[in-house]
């Protein structure tokens, strides 16, 4: 079977108990397919509320909800289920967030919009299980096989409220990136490993007109699936481990004896058969426990030097069409923060945008905008300032969640409590307001600790996060402040964009600064997060460092906590001191 393929029939067939209910749903497609009604189309003054939810075949579910053209809530799957990802799931109970932070019932939502491409004829026939049984199918289109027959399965499955409208899951992602950057004229890249009957695209956008596409990226030309499969032959998990071998890929050399130069112009875009098949005869897969040796450094280290360079290629040829130095990115590869470092380095580039929550669960916030222009004719106005769109507890929550925990707690003043803890050195867990979409920490639901100390990127990493002590941590500095720090034209809100420490920091925040002395920064506006904004800013009253240490409140293996009770259980779980969640702070030993 096609290695660099994820979807495998176990893994299909573990929406179901019973084999034969998949096949009786595929044949329920064929008959029922064409009873759907049509969409109505909604007229008069009163408000629109538009679902977008991602399709079961995506791997990043999430669901969100756009209500008179203003997103008012947007949340991942994997928050709730606490299974990191909640790979192609339905997004049920990010749907129930969505609908409860709004005060809807399910009857008041108008459309639901799946950022997915609709089931039809080709894909049923494709899915005929009878031609994989008896082994007809030829290497190649078994993947058409696996992924039809999700579709389909997936489809069948997938609860939705009000009209039902599917949208192409690039052009998805390339709306999700394009609108809420709050540009008027951008180019639009979108790559990830597979989406329908392509893996990338280019485009263009201006508020007056639909996105145009000037190319699509075929399947085989996949820079996701080139990413996940060496991160697979360097021992880390698929769609999970691609920013271990981002993070690796620093302490190696490039070695293009090590893996060819098998990147076709004239965007150098992988051939990805021919790369399988070479790192098939020549290169021995590490297993999980093997030690990390010098060559597995180098073949990261020359995967993104390849990545790096297409990314650029591609910018270049948009801008030289376009005539326009604005870039907005999403999809899976989007979250490549050294490849961003990179572009956003470019004399070319003028402003650089990356939609925070570049993976899958983008797409649901793509097909809810696509779905709003349908109707109304028009693109919603919202810019994302902040990522903050999920759910948030008043005190009286938290206070009920630690009191069920039997946790001593004081109240406290959580900013001077936060920063105090942290210029003592000691890890801090920060729960503060509604938690953020996409997989980066912003300042909501975050581990902090002080950079100034070296000692603490192994701390945090072995005796907190419980990972390998090698990965980078990041730090959140004020915006005021970035370019004091960082060598960067663009502040990054996102934590999306790599950059080079200055060398006056680099020996004062060693614990932020990674092996090529780059970091992946924050920049905190007063006006996107006022609380972390005045933390930093305490914090550097304090010990005089602009920036704090800034990692996921998570353990290694988990998604992000979403709630109090989880940020309880994962504090005493951990190697976290103090928390501070709302106004409280809880403390494991006498201060």
């Amino acid at each position: 079977m096609h290695a660099t393929f994820c979807f495998t029939l176990q893994k299909l067939l573990s929406y179901t108990d019973c084999r034969v209910r998949i096949l009786r749903r595929v044949r329920a497609f064929r008959l029922n397919d064409a009873k759907r009604h049509s969409i109505r189309f909604i007229i008069g003054n009163r408000t629109v509320h538009i679902l977008g939810v991602t399709h079961p075949i995506s791997r990043n579910p999430a669901a969100c909800l756009i209500s008179d053209g203003q997103l008012v809530a947007f949340a991942e799957e994997e928050r709730f289920t606490r299974l990191k990802h909640a790979p192609h799931a339905h997004p049920t109970r990010a749907i129930a967030y969505c609908l409860e932070k709004a005060g809807l019932e399910p009857d008041d939502i108008d459309i639901t919009a799946i950022g997915f491409d609709k089931p039809n004829a080709q894909h049923a026939r494709a899915a005929d299980a009878r031609s994989y049984i008896d082994g007809t199918l030829a290497e190649a289109d078994r993947f058409d096989f696996f992924t039809s027959l999700a579709l389909i399965y997936g489809d069948t499955h997938l609860d939705t409220y009000g009209e039902r409208r599917y949208y192409d899951h690039h052009l998805c992602h390339a709306t999700s990136a394009a609108i809420p950057s709050g540009m008027d004229r951008t180019n639009v890249i979108t790559l990830d490993g597979w989406g329908g009957h392509a893996s990338g695209s280019l485009g263009w956008y201006d508020r007056d007109s639909p996105i145009r596409v000037f190319a699509e990226i075929d399947t085989y030309k996949s820079w996701g699936m080139f990413y996940e499969l060496v991160t697979e032959y360097l021992g880390f998990r698929c769609h999970s481990g691609e920013g271990k071998t981002m993070g690796l890929a620093s302490y190696g050399s490039v070695n293009r004896d090590l893996l060819p130069d098998f990147c076709e112009p004239p965007f150098g875009l992988p051939d990805i058969r021919r790369y399988e098949a070479f790192l098939r005869e020549r290169i021995a897969r590490r297993r999980q426990n093997d030690a990390i040796e010098d060559w597995h450094r180098d073949l990261a280290a020359t995967l993104q030097s390849y990545y790096e360079s297409s990314i650029v290629d591609i910018a270049r040829f948009l801008c030289d069409k376009t005539h326009c130095g604005n870039f907005a990115l999403a999809g899976g590869v989007a979250l490549n923060c050294s490849g961003n470092g990179r572009l956003a380095q470019q004399g070319f580039v003028d402003t650089l945008f990356i939609q925070p929550a570049s993976h899958d669960g983008g797409t649901a916030l793509g097909a809810a905008i696509l779905a709003h222009r349908d109707v109304t004719g028009h693109w919603p106005e919202f810019t994302f300032h902040h990522a903050y769109w999920g759910p948030a507890f008043t005190p009286a929550q938290v206070r009920a969640a630690l009191d069920f925990a039997k946790a001593p707690y004081d109240r406290c003043d959580s900013v001077e409590a936060a920063a105090q803890a942290l210029a003592r050195d000691e890890v801090v867990g920060w729960f503060q307001g509604a938690s953020e979409v996409g997989p980066r920490a912003l300042g909501n639901r975050s581990i902090l600790a002080n950079p100034g100390v070296a000692a603490n990127l192994h701390r945090v990493n072995a005796h907190v996060k419980r990972r390998e002590a090698w990965r980078p941590l990041a730090p959140s500095v004020r915006a005021e402040r970035f370019h004091d720090v960082f060598d960067a034209p663009h502040a990054s809100p996102f934590m999306l964009v790599a950059a080079q420490v200055k060398a006056a920091w680099k020996a004062r925040l060693p614990a932020v600064v990674h092996v090529d002395g780059s970091a992946r920064p924050q920049a905190v506006s007063a006006h996107a997060n006022a609380l972390y904004h005045r933390l930093i800013d305490r914090f550097e009253q304090l010990t005089g460092l602009p920036a704090v240490l800034n990692t996921s409140f998570n353990l290694d293996d988990e998604p992000l906590v979403n709630t109090p009770e989880h940020a309880i259980a994962t504090f005493y779980r951990s190697g976290i001191d103090t928390l501070v969640i709302g106004d409280f702070i809880v403390r494991k030993r006498a201060q």
